[in-house]
């Protein structure tokens, strides 16, 4: 903008507006460009200071917080499941190993939208890490940007939550599901 006004101060005017309404608001501007200008650039530092304050006081995202704390209180050797994956995959990033996406059904550092990647997976992030548990005989610790429900599911059990960043989407909900409860839940085939 700055970059138009400048340009247009050198350039030869055009024939006025036919409109006679337009030709009184061309004229108004070019008397108050200088003020108009000043005023535009005063809203945008009063902005940028409000949005400074803000990038202050909540952080943007919680993902590498999110990867601190799983590194520090030793969740991060745990077999991890993932949803909704896009908002989940900078934790993997910063915690430099692949974690389990449902939706695409298999396990990465970051998502690849292909023929396998589902904007609705096949199974709930809850059930693919039960599915995880009983295969792998192991507690799996669930990673979404959304809460499972008002009330957890026998066997698992909420670890944290990281809300409040500016980034709404990357606010993140960690569970724990306890492979013995999910042993317990997955259905067995039984003979005829």
């Amino acid at each position: 903008f700055v970059a138009c006004a400048w340009v247009a101060a050198l350039v030869p005017r055009a024939e006025a507006p036919r409109r006679e309404s337009w030709a009184r608001a061309a004229r108004l501007l070019e008397a108050h460009k200088g003020r108009l200008l000043v005023a535009l650039f005063s809203v945008h530092v009063a902005a940028a200071a409000v949005a400074c304050v803000i990038d202050w006081r909540y952080p943007f995202s919680h993902n590498q917080r999110v990867a601190e704390y799983l590194r520090t209180e030793g969740y991060d050797e745990l077999y991890i499941v993932a949803d909704e994956d896009a908002m989940v995959s900078p934790v993997a990033a910063y915690l430099g190993r692949k974690i389990y996406y449902p939706r695409g059904d298999r396990e990465g550092t970051f998502i690849v939208w292909d023929a396998d990647w589902r904007y609705w997976p096949q199974e709930s992030a809850l059930d693919a890490a039960r599915r995880k548990a009983v295969e792998r005989g192991e507690d799996v610790l669930i990673i979404s940007n959304y809460k499972l429900g008002a009330r957890t599911p026998a066997g698992v059990v909420p670890v944290t939550e990281f809300t409040g960043s500016i980034v709404g989407d990357e606010d993140y909900y960690l569970y724990l599901v306890r492979h013995d409860a999910a042993s317990a839940e997955l259905p067995r085939d039984t003979p005829p």
